[in-house]
């Protein structure tokens, strides 16, 4: 559960030998040490850095540690980082004093290395799972969300069309559009199919088994897909060019490779503008396919586009028409292109920057079928 980087800790402490004894412990096991003397410069420490745990002592002259404590608990940027006490006090009501205002833990004063470092580690793996809880939470909301509007958009027409079929001119007109009734019921199905195994496919932490993968043809997958985007782009009277090459196979997972594309479809004609056109083109390069979908929409501005895939970092941007989102699309499209052993790049002109050549292009990268 541990993170890609080293994991940070600040210790509290107004005694520099305190510090440096605690700090050379901690060095010795690989973890990354920020320091304060004081209660002020912790806080001031919290304002430029993020810190996996907190090392905090008690007594302190001007702010003590419960002070110092209660100020990092009201602060919403830093309330989940665990705060170990460091105290020589082992009054049991200081203690209680100590867990009423958040603390997980206290270590006493000579401390043991062994014990310090065996409830240092128990907190951080503590911490790192409730994260891990929390990611999942987030992702499975996202997943819930683009199911239910993916099936609303794929039934709300027939739905429309059904609740007229009482009378003569709903009975008419539904036989005039028959075969495309009949059309959105099939794809209505196959999608509530596929939420399914997408649901399942989460459940599984993105991964499945290689048998799953297998050679498709890219141009029926892609014009399957966008017919469970069609709403949202005839809505807006939005066009797709399409410039796939007949014979181009991918290898890939059919569920996982349609979320992925239907997330950059949907985002492609959510940030463009009515009348646009959206352009689909590939081309194989090497052992992998590039798939790229282009649009001339507002883009995405450079403070954006580097957390984009980021879970931990969304942020929620409403469309050209206000269309809304939860902001872990792309999140899910990444993780389920890395699952099929495949990636996601993305460059983008935002409108602000470059008013007169603005847009995003998403490129998908798949393992070509041998």
């Amino acid at each position: 559960m541990h993170s890609h980087h080293p994991q940070r800790i600040l210790i509290v402490d107004d005694n520099i030998k305190n510090i440096q004894v605690l700090g050379s412990v901690l060095a010795k096991q690989g973890y990354s040490i920020f320091t304060a003397t004081s209660g002020a410069q912790a806080l001031e420490k919290l304002r430029e850095i993020t810190v996996d745990l907190i090392l905090l002592d008690i007594l302190m002259p001007e702010m003590d540690g419960y002070e110092t404590a209660k100020l990092i608990k009201k602060n919403p940027q830093t309330l989940d980082i665990p705060i170990i006490f460091l105290t020589a006090k082992t009054d049991p009501e200081d203690i209680v004093q100590g867990f009423e205002i958040g603390a997980v833990d206290f270590i006493t004063k000579p401390f043991n290395a062994t014990e310090l470092l065996a409830r240092l580690n128990t907190h951080l793996e503590l911490k790192a799972a409730r994260e891990m809880l929390k990611k999942q939470n987030r992702e499975r909301r996202e997943l819930l969300h683009l199911m239910a509007n993916d099936i609303t958009n794929a039934l709300s027409v027939t739905i429309s069309l059904l609740e007229n079929v009482d009378n003569d001119d709903g009975l008419a007109l539904l036989h005039k559009l028959k075969d495309e009734t009949l059309t959105r019921l099939n794809n209505a199905a196959k999608l509530i199919k596929m939420t399914r195994n997408m649901q399942s496919l989460v459940d599984k932490e993105y991964h499945f088994d290689t048998q799953e993968m297998a050679p498709m043809n890219l141009r029926e997958i892609v014009e399957d897909t966008v017919q469970l985007v069609r709403r949202q782009i005839e809505f807006k009277h939005q066009t797709i060019e399409d410039n796939i090459p007949n014979d181009l196979k991918v290898n890939a997972q059919m569920v996982a490779f349609s979320n992925v594309l239907t997330n950059t479809l949907s985002n492609a004609s959510k940030f463009s503008y009515p009348g646009n056109t959206i352009h689909l083109s590939a081309v194989k390069e090497g052992d992998y396919v590039k798939l790229t979908v282009a649009d001339q929409g507002i883009g995405i501005p450079g403070d954006l586009l580097n957390p984009l895939f980021d879970a931990e970092a969304t942020t929620l941007r409403p469309g050209t028409e206000g269309e809304t989102g939860s902001g872990y699309g792309m999140f899910l499209a990444r993780s389920f292109a890395e699952a099929m052993d495949g990636r996601i790049e993305v460059t983008s002109r935002d409108i602000k920057h470059h008013p007169d050549n603005h847009g995003t292009e998403v490129t998908i990268y798949l393992q070509a079928a041998k």
